[in-house]
């Protein structure tokens, strides 16, 4: 019975570990759009590739934040002009683009991203994972040799 609960909380925290390192490519379909309402208008798409499907990032540009559905955010209807943009992703992610430049002077432009987790969470997460896991079986480990020897 005992070697029963060690397998089945090995097996629970390996899932957790893998769930937190990679959390996975559950990419959004959905695009959120605005639309500004000018005459001569020019659409600036942003695609976040890497965040899961329940995370959102957000855009500022031209004084306004502008905010993704999964990871997708076209923002129509912006003045054919050079703008000034920020990214932000959730706490727990980097990108490797946070900040940019976009020339809509001539036609639509796109900006293509990477998130991916913040490395220092991925071996935080890690290393507790890791020490949990080791706990958790030294433990089982014990008490099996223990009740084995009565």
């Amino acid at each position: 019975m005992m070697k029963k609960i060690a397998v089945l909380v090995s097996v629970v925290l390996v899932l957790l570990i893998f769930t937190t390192v990679f959390p996975g490519n559950n990419y959004s379909n959905f695009s959120n759009s605005y639309s500004t309402n000018t005459t001569a208008s020019r659409t600036a798409t942003f695609e976040g590739c890497g965040l899961p499907y329940s995370d959102n990032f957000t855009v500022h540009i031209d004084g306004k934040n502008y905010f993704s559905i999964g990871g997708n955010l076209t923002i129509a209807g912006l003045s054919p002009e050079n703008y000034n943009y920020t990214i932000s992703v959730p706490p727990l992610y980097s990108s490797n683009i946070t900040s940019g430049n976009i020339n809509l002077t001539l036609h639509n432009q796109v900006v293509k991203f990477t998130v991916f987790p913040a490395s220092s969470q991925v071996g935080y997460l890690m290393a507790i994972s890791i020490i949990a896991t080791v706990l958790i079986l030294l433990v089982f480990t014990y008490v099996y040799a223990r009740r084995k020897n009565q």
